[in-house]
């Protein structure tokens, strides 16, 4: 015997966004457990572009490499999408590594 379920217009919306806000909850969830921990890289992978001595053009390029060597170091299962933590953390912590790139002086113009 088949049975036949019949689904409204309405019905297939609600589920829909439950699936989506299910899904963007196991992130959050995820993310906020590991927030400590992401703290963690970024002081580790910060202090050691300033050890190493690392050049960057900008604060935007030293901030992304930052953010992008915290993701790799995480090791992400698989069912998280990298690039939504990546946005995850340049949303709450993104100003705070921008403020920790310093310039250094180049040697040209010091010989100018």
């Amino acid at each position: 015997m088949r049975k036949i379920i019949r689904l409204t217009e309405r019905d297939l919306t609600r589920m829909v966004k439950r699936i989506i806000n299910e899904k963007y909850d196991e992130l959050n969830l995820f993310l906020i457990r590991r927030s400590d921990f992401i703290n963690e890289l970024i002081e580790k992978n910060i202090k050691e572009v300033e050890e190493d001595g690392t050049l960057f053009s900008d604060e935007f390029e030293f901030a992304d490499n930052i953010i992008n060597w915290v993701v790799q170091d995480m090791k992400l299962p698989e069912h998280i999408d990298e690039n939504e933590v990546i946005d995850y953390i340049k949303d709450n912590q993104g100003e705070y590594i921008l403020s920790q790139y310093t310039e250094v002086d180049d040697e040209w113009d010091d010989e100018d």
